[in-house]
């Protein structure tokens, strides 16, 4: 060997070793600073704040149970264990929505900042919290106190340690900044909005019936006869709603900017601003149960988030059991169950935003915010408040833009109707919290004790005599004035069918009184689900978790019809077809026949809106609807005539390439061999070590799962290339059975946000396979650890 060449490799050897050092040093750093952010979880911590000792029993999962005598105590042991736990995920919502990230990680997070302090989050909080009841006052002060005391022992997140920077208090009108992130996830309608004006200034308000027409296919959650026998607003002859008149392209270009920053945040917050988060919810009457009780289920589908949205929770006092989904940041639960009653929710996707336009709006007020930037230089911004919102559209711009959101008014009571919602002993009780529910309008199912419930239509909705589609012009027709009366929201109690339920579908009649919405719902899940829950049996908690795990897939029912008018041309697409007619479409993760339809409609999706979007901006594309695409190929039009073809031609080209893009994915054309499992699985990435190299591995987490965005085990995926990759699905899952005073409950990943830490993600694989945990247990043994915060200096047994 010549000595070159001897050189050459004892360079690469010293380079090798050299990395080698390295990653062994970042590694090891890592796992120290890791090991250091790990919370105390067993034994005694003195806590000069409480009155009373409080006991923290985890189970083996990591799943605290909190028992004290008084609920401020409580609370306060709440807090300290939520910050034990997810300190980092509350700051990060907190620090996100009131526009301050620039504080923490400099410039490029500048433009997020300018975005998200349109909405004066910081200012709406701390009006709201002054507006709040005297208990729940308490409660957020105690919560807030016990988030102070762990900060205040020098406990550093892992995150933080990284990041390099010091925590603030937390402040008891914070909690209401995490209620506003989560309407903010959940009502974002001015999007789609945002869209339509794009598309309706270029082509016609009447286009949009053709990309958006309205099929409903399934019973709304109100009926008629609820709606009569409730004595709501009903009409004879359901009412047109008129979008509005023809939309000035310099319209559209004067909100161009804020456009493109709109999509851009919401498409980094998650794969696809347009995954409207989604849910399944109902109760079944006691007269249809084995247990003589009624059954309350719920099952919320968000972004898969790591931390996971949710963190599941015991809290007993002498006055106070609540079991269930808190939300890190905020005292109490938000779905679960009390001594007496349960609840859960669906997002009602009911129209709380609009946006309107003028020559000049009038009446603007001048809001002047300073962003900080780490490193660099204050960012002033200016932005102009109007009666019809905040203003959207650039200075000096051909018209004035203003986009208006219920959850930018000045109080906003949400939170507050929450914390006395959970501490109601019956549905009448917590039916008086009702109307101070405002942001983000949701479907609250209920049931207590005494054998009612129902389902209820929260939250403040503008009165509009207009679609709500489009942008409107900023004038007294237009101008909101009032929301629907919270007495005249729809809702049904107790009504003879047995059940009540919604899966995101038409929550009430076209004949009903008012518009809620004409931005569309999701009918496809509530096919299956009001099907299921018609059957001719005495159901029983398990009944309900099969349903909840339900994986037939709604839209291949629908589009079933249309795709099979194609023309197979090849022997590979004879026998997928052959397959799909014969296909029951039960979606599970050992189905081909899932990924053939899949990949299809992939396909499919990827070319219709082909020629639209040749005349649109590339953040005006409209959303995917199912019967656009069915009546574009029914109706042969301009749409899918692609190549000089029609759109039979369309059909089979579009199914020999997604075939093709599957053969070479899976190396075979062995079509049994494409199961769902290799293509298509949850997957889970950190907010912030998604995009840092060695953290993003270590951090990231995938599951086999069963289901598709259709099935009532809803995985909704993104349409990469390299598979179907879930992005939204349950972040958790309820069950409760009145009968006992237990529940059966689960998230994925796990309770803690630590990476390092062992409930990072054990609940992913149960979460995955289906099962759940029975909350409360009463841990009296077997438990895997137990922390006393104590008033006093006792050693604890």
């Amino acid at each position: 060997m010549s000595q070159t060449n001897q050189t050459k490799r004892y360079s690469l050897s010293r380079l090798a070793a050299i990395v080698g050092a390295i990653i062994l040093m970042a590694v090891t750093y890592l796992f120290y600073v890791g090991w250091a952010s790990m919370p105390m979880v067993r034994g005694y911590l003195e806590q000069p704040y409480l009155h009373e000792d409080v006991e923290v029993i985890r189970n083996d999962v990591g799943v605290p149970r909190i028992v004290g005598h008084r609920n401020k105590d409580v609370y306060y042991a709440q807090g300290y264990v939520h910050a034990q736990d997810r300190l980092f995920q509350m700051t990060m919502l907190k620090y996100m929505f009131l526009g301050r990230m620039s504080e923490l990680v400099g410039k490029k997070t500048v433009k997020l900042d300018e975005y998200m302090r349109l909405f004066n989050i910081e200012q709406s909080a701390k009006a709201s919290y002054a507006q709040f009841g005297p208990s729940h006052k308490v409660a957020l002060e105690a919560y807030a106190a016990g988030v102070n005391a762990y900060i205040e022992e020098h406990h550093e997140t892992l995150e933080q340690r990284l990041l390099g920077f010091k925590l603030e208090k937390w402040r008891p009108q914070d909690s209401v900044v995490i209620q506003k992130a989560i309407a903010f996830d959940l009502s974002r309608h001015w999007p789609r909005i945002i869209r339509n004006t794009a598309l309706a200034s270029i082509h016609g308000n009447a286009r949009l019936d053709e990309f958006f027409p309205e099929e409903v296919v399934v019973e709304p959650s109100v009926l008629d006869s609820d709606l009569k026998r409730h004595r709501l607003p009903y009409d004879d002859e359901p009412k047109f709603y008129p979008d509005g008149p023809e939309i000035p392209a310099a319209v559209v270009q004067s909100m161009t900017r804020y456009a493109e920053l709109n999509d851009a945040v919401l498409t980094g917050m998650s794969s696809d601003e347009t995954l409207a988060p989604g849910s399944n919810a109902w109760v079944i009457s006691p007269k249809r149960t084995k247990s003589g009780s009624a059954i309350v289920a719920s099952d919320p589908h968000l972004s898969y988030n790591v931390p996971n949205t949710f963190y599941l929770i015991h809290m007993k006092s002498d006055t106070l059991e609540l079991t269930g989904a808190s939300i890190p940041g905020a005292p109490g639960i938000i779905i679960g169950r009390n001594a007496n009653i349960s609840w859960g929710f669906t997002n009602s996707r009911l129209a709380q935003s609009d946006i309107f336009y003028a020559k000049d709006i009038e009446g603007k007020t001048e809001r002047i915010e300073t962003i900080k930037v780490l490193g660099g230089k204050d960012v002033t911004v200016t932005y102009y408040d109007t009666d019809y919102g905040t203003l959207i559209s650039d200075p000096g711009s051909e018209y004035d833009v203003a986009l208006n959101w219920t959850g930018m008014v000045s109080v906003d009571m949400t939170l507050d109707a929450l914390h006395n919602i959970g501490n109601a002993s019956s549905l009448k009780e917590a039916k008086k919290s009702f109307k101070y529910f405002h942001t983000p309008a949701q479907n609250m199912v209920m049931s207590d004790n005494k054998g009612n419930y129902g389902l209820y239509v929260l939250g403040n909705v503008p009165i509009r005599q207009h679609s709500g589609r489009v942008a409107v012009p900023a004038t007294e027709a237009y101008r909101w004035k009032k929301p629907i009366p919270y007495w005249e929201m729809p809702y049904v109690e107790n009504p003879p069918r047995g059940y009540v339920m919604n899966a995101n579908n038409y929550v009430v009649s076209p004949h009903y009184g008012y518009n809620v919405s004409k931005l569309g719902f999701d009918d496809l899940r509530a096919i299956r689900l009001a099907k299921m829950l018609k059957e001719d049996k005495a159901y029983t908690a398990e009944d309900n978790k099969r349903i909840q795990l339900d994986n037939e897939d709604q839209q291949w029912f629908v589009m079933k019809d249309t795709l099979m008018m194609v023309e197979p041309r090849s022997d590979l697409a004879k026998g997928a077809i052959q397959a799909l007619d014969q296909w029951d479409g039960v979606a599970d993760r050992t189905s081909y026949e899932v990924t053939i339809f899949s990949a299809w409609q992939r396909e499919i999706a990827s070319k219709i809106y082909l020629d639209i979007m040749q005349t649109l901006p590339s953040w005006a594309k409209p959303v995917h609807d199912d019967f656009f695409v069915i009546n574009t190929i029914k109706n042969n039009t301009k749409a899918c005539q692609i190549n000089g073809g029609d759109c039979k031609d369309f059909l089979s080209d579009t199914l020999e390439a997604a075939l093709a893009q599957l053969s070479a994915r899976y190396g075979t054309k062995d079509i049994e061999q494409w199961q769902w499992k290799g293509s298509h699985k949850a997957q889970f990435k950190h907010g912030i070590f998604k995009k840092v190299p060695l953290l993003k591995q270590l951090s990231a987490r995938q599951a086999e799962v069963d289901g598709t965005r259709d099935s009532l085990n809803r995985s909704r995926w993104f349409a990469g290339r390299q598979g179907f990759m879930g992005t939204q699905g349950a972040c958790l899952r309820m069950v409760v059975d009145l009968e006992s005073q237990q529940g059966h409950f689960i998230i994925p990943m796990g309770e803690s946000g630590n990476v390092l830490s062992k409930h990072y993600s054990d609940l992913l694989p149960i979460w995955a396979d289906g099962d759940y945990l029975l909350m409360p247990r009463t841990q009296s043994k077997g438990y895997e650890s137990k922390l006393v915060l104590g008033h006093g200096k006792e050693e604890a047994n």
